[in-house]
Formats: C-alpha cells, structure tokens, sequence
C-alpha cells in the first residue's frame, strides 16, 4: 500500500477518535465503582468499532459510486457517533481507559478499503460492513448474556437493534450495489 493510501486511513481513523475522545481522555483511574474485565473489553471494543465505522462510512458518503450507499453510510456515521457517544459516557463513568485508534484488524481493513475506487471500493465497503456489524452484534450478545455492569448490559441492549438495523441494510445494499 502506498504512503498516500496509508496516510488517508490514518486522517479518517483521527478524524473519527476525535469523536470519542474528549469521553476517552477524561477518563481516568475510577474513584467509584468498576467494571469486570469483561465489561472493559467490550466498551474498548465497542469504542474501536464505532471509530472504524465512523471513518469507513466518511470515506463511503464521499465517494461511493453506488446510491444505496450514499444514503447508508451517512447512517452509519450519524448512528455510530451516537453509539460511541454513549460508550464513551459509560467508560467515563467507570474509569475505563479507551484505545485512541481502531484493533489492527481494523485498520487493515481501512487500509485495503479507503484507495479503492468505483465499484471495488463499494463492494469491499459493503463485506467489511456485513462482518463488522456481523462481529459487533455477537459481541453485544456476549455482553448481554454475560457482562456484569447493569450499565454496560443496557448499552449493549440498546445498540443491538441498531446494529442489526444497519446489518440488515447492508445486506440489501449487497443486492443493489
């Protein structure tokens, strides 16, 4: 990948922890109540696939040659800047110190999606959607079956339909772009 490709993942993944990460930064070592190790796991989580999102869908709104996905991606960018909202309110209230970039698998994906153009880029755009939001919605399972903070359970309870909301689309974008 060239310098140029991977400098415009780097801009969009900055541009989008600067959504979260006044939340993120304020965050400091908890004076009250914790969470489980889990419960951390999933807001960092959470946290790092609202970015991903956020700076995937950017570049979607921007440049997608398919109409579908310039009605979706604004969406997602306007959904998943909620959802971090609300990560990051959580993870203050508890001390929990959130990651500034996405996991690096993400990251990979940014930088294998963002150069693309066209009808490439779309396709790619849509399957590193469909697996997010398929990864995403297993790991909100997870937290509601098994987390241990009422807070972090609710948060997760919440994003689910919305997730699966944008998974569902996704999935119809598949069949038109």
């Amino acid at each position: 990948m060239g310098t140029l490709s991977r400098a415009m993942a780097v801009g969009l993944c900055a541009a989008a922890v600067g959504v979260g990460a006044a939340g993120a930064a304020n965050a400091g070592p908890a004076a009250g109540p914790t969470v489980s190790q889990q419960d951390q796991n999933f807001l960092s989580a959470a946290h790092q696939t609202n970015m991903a999102e956020i700076a995937l869908s950017a570049r979607a709104a921007a440049m997608s040659s398919c109409p579908a996905i310039r009605d979706l991606a604004p969406m997602l960018v306007r959904d998943h800047t909620r959802l971090d909202g609300m990560v990051t309110t959580v993870a203050a209230r508890y001390g929990v110190m959130l990651p500034m970039m996405p996991d690096s698998d993400q990251m990979r994906t940014l930088m294998v999606t963002v150069p693309k153009m066209g009808r490439d880029f779309d396709i790619n755009w849509l399957r590193a959607q469909e697996s997010g939001h398929l990864a995403a919605l297993s790991a909100g399972n997870q937290e509601v079956a098994t987390g241990q903070s009422a807070d972090v359970r609710i948060l997760a309870e919440q994003a689910g339909p919305i997730v699966q909301g944008h998974l569902d689309a996704v999935r119809a974008a598949l069949g038109t772009c």
